[in-house]
């Protein structure tokens, strides 16, 4: 019987393989919040929840589609007000990895990271037979920490993917968790990918970080075979690579920044107010409560967060520069909801306004008519 890692190796490979099929193509929103919306209200019809199963169950249903971005959403994030900085920033030794930052829905971040030098270069690298994995680059902060990396093999085999990044505190020991991760192969014997991993920053930002990797991978000839993924049998998989480094001091120096914009809205006759939001230069996070002092069941949750819709936050700074940060992900609270969203607080912004699309912003004709109608938080 095989172990639960291994189990787990195989089902990350299997969707690995998925994303290898779509070329990193931009994700198919409609099917996906469709899905998601199916899982949940089938979940619904058959069980009965308690308030604590209910919020759980919330943030499970966002994790797989509500979250995701709508149709308008992603033909209007498409479009820039201003998308020189963008197109001119100079990634220097991380060009390598440009490319797959455009297939990123946080890559705003990691630009603002790169435009402002909040990047720290590592180049280390660790072996196992013939696999070799090298940290490129880190940046950081007490919300968030994001890893570029590079992984190569001999000719004796074919990169699949890297399939698993976890990172420890190294001084302490304390596992900080098994990241997000993102990736692409320029050829059969290399992997760049990025890794992400949320942080709670009630703990401190460790000083030296340990991670461990691991590769899986497929004898030559078998990358381009369209069952390859499928077939257990034929993954290979390296042994774990861990690799330790020093935590630049600054990731440390910039802390938090509050609003609390206290602003409400109506969506369906409920009451949807943006309580708190929090930004940092890796992460801004929204929290947002639903008919405050009430008590709303399982079933009206749901119908709130299915027309609650922020997409965006936009950022002007003081040379009339505009930036755009879409939504990351989100998770169900006691009494609301929570998003995330990217940041670009490390370009010193004059004004931050979050954008959400109308109630039924499905029944607009165009983009334009969705931009036209849509309604804002401001934050600061």
């Amino acid at each position: 019987m095989n172990s639960p890692e291994e189990q787990t190796m195989y089902t990350e490979a299997a969707m690995i393989r998925q994303e290898q099929k779509q070329h990193l193509q931009t994700i198919d929103a409609t099917y996906a919040i469709q899905r998601g919306l199916a899982m949940g209200r089938n979940r619904r019809k058959t069980r009965a929840f308690s308030i604590k199963v209910a919020a759980i169950s919330l943030t499970m249903i966002m994790a797989a589609g509500l979250l995701l971005f709508n149709p308008i959403k992603d033909t209007f994030t498409s479009q820039t007000v201003q998308t020189a900085p963008e197109q001119t920033l100079d990634w220097g030794a991380l060009n390598d990895f440009k490319q797959l930052a455009v297939h990123d829905i946080d890559r705003s971040t990691l630009e603002s990271a790169i435009r402002n030098d909040y990047i720290q270069m590592v180049n280390q690298s660790a072996k196992s037979g013939p696999y070799e994995i090298t940290i490129n680059a880190v940046t950081a902060d007490e919300n968030k920490l994001i890893l570029l990396y590079t992984g190569t093999s001999d000719s004796s085999q074919e990169i699949y993917s890297v399939s698993s990044v976890r990172l420890t505190d190294a001084q302490t020991g304390r596992y900080l968790g098994n990241t997000s991760k993102i990736g692409s192969s320029a050829d059969s014997q290399s992997w760049q990918g990025r890794a992400t991993l949320e942080l709670d920053r009630n703990d401190p930002l460790p000083d030296r970080i340990e991670a461990d990797f691991q590769i899986a991978s497929v004898d030559p000839g078998k990358l381009s075979d369209p069952k390859t993924g499928t077939v257990r049998s034929e993954m290979n998989y390296s042994e774990r690579m861990k690799i330790e480094f020093d935590l630049d001091s600054k990731f440390s120096s910039i802390k938090t920044e509050t609003y609390k914009p206290d602003q409400i809205i109506m969506l369906g006759g409920h009451q949807v107010l943006l309580s708190k939001v929090e930004i940092s230069p890796l992460m801004t996070k929204a929290s947002f409560v639903f008919d405050p002092g009430k008590k709303n069941d399982f079933q009206t949750r749901i119908s709130i967060s299915d027309m609650l819709n922020p997409y965006e936050i936009v950022s002007k700074t003081a040379d009339r520069r505009v930036f755009k940060s879409s939504r990351v992900s989100g998770s169900g609270t006691k009494d609301g909801i929570q998003y995330i969203f990217g940041s670009n607080m490390l370009d010193a912004p004059q004004s931050i306004v979050m954008k959400l699309y109308p109630e039924f912003s499905q029944s607009f004709a165009s983009v334009q008519e969705a931009k036209e109608n849509a309604l804002e938080f401001i934050i600061k």
